[in-house]
């Protein structure tokens, strides 16, 4: 099974939709950093408790070593401690990472490191029948009334192909 480490804004959209438990239903090892998940709020925390307890979410928790390499390594200015060890984690593992922020998936892809996002998420749902088209469309919809940061014409795309 291929391994995906998710960082907090993949959570925190899929928790809002009511989607969280479709994301374990991919055909991926799913798996986050300790410091990802403290930057959720309890609720949020509560919501993937469920998950950690079945086995299939991960939280890694880093040793202070680990901590140490990942703070003396090169990364582009403005790239969030958290994101760092999303990269790093998901570069350790060999896997691809799950994540909406622009400047981490930029830097993933500049260390060829395969990265997708939401919109990606939405169609392996799609796809692999864990949600129909109408639901991805009316989930998709409620997305964009809330979430500005998303690519506006890539999500469009889906909801006219998927309506």
């Amino acid at each position: 099974m291929r391994l995906a480490v998710t960082d907090a804004n993949i959570f925190i959209d899929l928790i809002i939709l009511g989607l969280v438990e479709h994301l374990f239903g991919l055909e991926f090892g799913i798996h986050t950093t300790q410091e990802v998940f403290d930057q959720l709020t309890v609720l949020q925390k509560e919501s993937l408790d469920v998950f950690v307890d079945k086995g299939v979410l991960t939280v890694y928790a880093f040793a202070a070593d680990q901590l140490v390499e990942i703070g003396g390594l090169d990364f582009p200015a403005g790239l969030e401690p958290t994101d760092r060890t999303v990269f790093y984690y998901a570069n350790q593992l060999g896997c691809l990472v799950i994540s909406g922020d622009n400047k981490l998936r930029k830097f993933c892809e500049q260390k060829r490191l395969e990265v997708h996002g939401l919109v990606w998420v939405f169609d392996q749902m799609v796809e692999l029948q864990l949600i129909s088209r109408t639901i991805a469309v009316e989930k998709l919809e409620k997305l964009i009334s809330y979430n500005d940061r998303l690519p506006l014409e890539e999500i469009m795309k889906r909801i006219r192909k998927w309506r």
